[in-house]
């Protein structure tokens, strides 16, 4: 077994979102090997692999998923019976997903906003002036270690406590040197919010967008949902306010909440508005 510092400082050297290399899967496994979780790595490398085609189009992998399509149809079993099955998220395999959520979404997102043309004459993030920001749902750090070399400023990922994903993070945070969090008060006010693929994992993701408003009380929000899609950990129908809503009608109701809020939408360049942003009036 490498050690400990070996690993963290080969892993983030290569972390920079326009540098990942074919290995970059190879020290994200080394990383779960270090931390003694039990898998299998030739089918963790298989699913990833299979998981990319398949999103790029090619539709002869789906067989090559089963493990991905068994959790998903255990997610959704569990909502069929009204008790939604939160270990899903710690299963050794959904970290296949969430490496691939990096480098084909969120990794995506945060080199969009930085093309010089995404808002007319300048990008996005030169629109932005922040001091600190809150990265929701962090996923595995990836996309908070790459905020912090992005931005420069002080940089916060939010994650579940004592689940595989913290412990990732935490190794990726020490190195990269962002805070890792597991509730939103221990963050105070946030200049910036940017959560990829975040808030379509809650059952109220209004609600859930008042309460980060609320606590963080930010000026920019960077914002991709997928209410639409089936996926690990997605709901089927979501609630606001008491009533049912399926996932086209939330996204409305989440952007309509999040403008009475005070932001505005801005118009960008971004392919299919992803990542999607707001900002207060009057920044």
């Amino acid at each position: 077994m490498e050690n400990k510092e070996y690993i963290k400082k080969r892993t983030m050297d290569n972390l920079f979102i326009d540098k990942i290399r074919k290995n970059d899967l190879e020290n994200f496994i080394s990383i779960c090997k270090l931390l003694k979780f039990e898998f299998d790595e030739v089918k963790f490398q298989q699913i990833v692999n299979s998981t990319l085609k398949y999103l790029n189009g090619d539709k002869s992998q789906r067989d090559d998923l089963r493990v991905m399509q068994e959790m998903e149809n255990s997610w959704y079993e569990s909502l069929k019976n009204g008790s939604p099955d939160y270990s899903v998220y710690d299963n050794v395999y959904y970290l296949a997903d969430t490496w691939v959520c990096w480098k084909k979404y969120s990794r995506e997102y945060l080199k969009r906003i930085q093309i010089k043309t995404s808002m007319g004459l300048n990008s996005i993030k030169e629109d932005i002036c922040v001091n600190k920001i809150a990265d929701l749902g962090c996923g595995i750090g990836y996309s908070t270690a790459a905020l912090k070399d992005i931005f420069k400023c002080e940089v916060y990922g939010t994650n579940i406590r004592d689940t595989k994903q913290f412990k990732i993070c935490e190794i990726i945070s020490q190195k990269s040197n962002f805070k890792l969090v597991d509730n939103l008060d221990v963050i105070g006010s946030a200049d910036m919010v940017f959560a990829s693929e975040y808030f379509e994992h809650f059952e109220k993701p209004v609600e859930h967008l008042v309460e980060v408003i609320s606590k963080l009380n930010p000026k920019y929000i960077l914002f991709a949902n997928t209410f639409n899609a089936k996926s690990i950990g997605h709901f089927d129908i979501y609630y606001y306010n008491g009533l049912r809503y399926n996932g086209r009608q939330i996204s409305k109701m989440f952007n309509k909440r999040l403008i009475s809020l005070g932001f505005k939408k801005v118009e960008t360049s971004c392919w299919n508005n992803r990542p999607s942003y707001y900002k207060k009036y009057g920044e």
